[in-house]
């Protein structure tokens, strides 16, 4: 069971979800930080790049009625 958690472990922080720590209390200790899940898969770029989209769709809609 354990060796299944540590594979979900290893997978979502593959898939930039998880960060692990390097701050430890207890020497076996692991700690993670949860990364918030549109900016572990989207960059600003990416952001922007829709958002211009989005306006350019909206003024179409909007000359079209």
């Amino acid at each position: 069971m354990l060796k299944d958690i540590d594979r979900l472990i290893d997978r979502a922080e593959e898939n930039g979800f998880l960060e692990r720590s390097e701050n430890h209390d207890v020497a076996d200790e692991q700690k993670f930080r949860i990364k918030k899940i549109i900016k572990a898969r989207v960059d600003g770029e990416i952001l922007e790049d829709f958002k211009q989209q989005l306006t350019a769709h909206a003024a179409k809609r909007i000359q079209h009625g």
